[in-house]
């Protein structure tokens, strides 16, 4: 029963998702992940940037109504996993900035991650119920790949553990990299420090795991 509620749900919200865009004069909602812009979904019905199995991901979600923020209202996340079925439903108020946003994880050891996810989002502005669909892939990634590029830059993915990324975890060791990307560094924790053990800091633990990947021993 509880698979069918969220099936009728999922296909009301896809088939409003199908419509042509409509110009975000008036009441409008985007959502998006911590990805900069436009690699986060930025804009009507666009897709992500992909993660990796155990990435946290942080979901974004701005009301506006004439491109001006809107504030106090409640958003409803559905996030679909890779076999259509309902993850999760999460809520969150828009600040002053009009953004709302809440985090999830994805679970592990599971193969069901692996795939498309997709999140739908819906807010009632001026009597109105606004939605925005976003989509994004669930791929294997080194867990130790933070960035690459020249300079290097977090997120540009290169599917190695070299240099650049130990450049870009100093940054994050030193708290000096972009909030959005703290995360991508918080590899473990315990004692000894353990993969997949997060907890929430960028430390000598994580230093130690980094290290043994980048020694190509992790």
């Amino acid at each position: 029963m509880k698979k069918a509620v969220f099936g009728i749900v999922f296909m009301l919200l896809w088939v409003g998702m199908l419509m042509p865009a409509r110009a975000s004069i008036g009441p409008n909602i985007d959502v998006y992940t911590q990805y900069p812009y436009p690699n986060g979904g930025q804009g009507p019905n666009r897709p992500s940037y992909p993660f990796a199995p155990q990435d946290k991901v942080f979901l974004f979600a701005l009301a506006t109504y004439n491109l001006a923020p809107v504030e106090n209202r409640i958003v409803t996340f559905v996030i679909i996993d890779s076999t259509g079925e309902a993850f999760s439903v999460r809520t969150a108020v828009s600040g002053k900035d009009g953004v709302a946003n809440v985090s999830f994880r994805f679970p592990w050891p599971d193969q069901n991650v692996f795939g498309n996810w997709s999140v739908l989002g819906t807010v009632n502005v001026a009597n109105e119920v606004c939605k925005d669909a976003l989509t994004f892939e669930v791929s294997t990634r080194k867990i130790c790949d933070l960035g690459g590029g020249s300079p290097p830059q977090f997120f540009a993915f290169d599917d190695l553990v070299d240099s650049k990324d130990l450049a870009l975890f100093m940054l994050c060791f030193r708290g000096l990299a972009p909030a959005e990307a703290m995360y991508l560094a918080d590899l473990g924790g315990g004692s000894p420090p353990r993969f997949f053990e997060y907890d929430g800091v960028v430390d000598g633990k994580d230093l130690v795991l980094f290290l043994g990947c980048y020694k190509g021993s992790g």
